[in-house]
């Protein structure tokens, strides 16, 4: 499935998993309590190819979009796509997700950030993802100091 020129409506049907990853992959331009990482798992090379060309020639705040290098351990691409924490940061997510529902025909996005078992709907988004910088470095140095407790605690536990 290569596009030319433009791709269109529903020509990714069936081709891109309707459960996204939000800020569970690390950022490659800059840290990650600057940037969130938005990560679509797809079928095959060439939609993967296609949905990365879309994101990043889109009208969004975008800083990057690619494709990963080789297939996760289903056999799917993953497109991965940067974004800048901030006061829009939720906004753009939602029309990224809005307007690749166009390509996909997915209805109903669920998110995972790697922190919760189970997929969350979209309407979780603003409690989920931290879209202040400042704030996000203060939740990971209060979790880093957090399981560095539990691992003294385990310590002494066996001591």
């Amino acid at each position: 499935m290569i596009i030319s020129e433009r791709i269109s409506k529903g020509q990714l049907r069936n081709m891109i998993n309707d459960v996204v990853s939000i800020d569970q992959y690390k950022s490659k331009i800059d840290e990650d309590r600057n940037i969130v990482v938005l990560a679509f798992e797809v079928m095959n090379e060439n939609a993967a190819d296609d949905l990365s060309n879309f994101i990043e020639t889109g009208a969004y705040d975008v800083e990057d979009t690619e494709v990963s290098a080789s297939t996760n351990v289903e056999g799917n691409y993953m497109v991965y796509s940067e974004m800048r924490r901030g006061q829009k940061l939720h906004e753009t997510l939602r029309k990224v997700l809005e307007d690749v529902s166009k390509l996909s025909e997915i209805e109903n996005w669920k998110f995972s950030t790697g922190k919760t078992g189970m997929p969350q709907p979209l309407d979780g988004l603003e409690e989920a993802i931290c879209n202040d910088p400042a704030e996000y470095q203060r939740i990971q140095e209060a979790e880093t100091e957090q399981k560095a407790l539990e691992e003294r605690m385990r310590f002494l536990a066996k001591y």
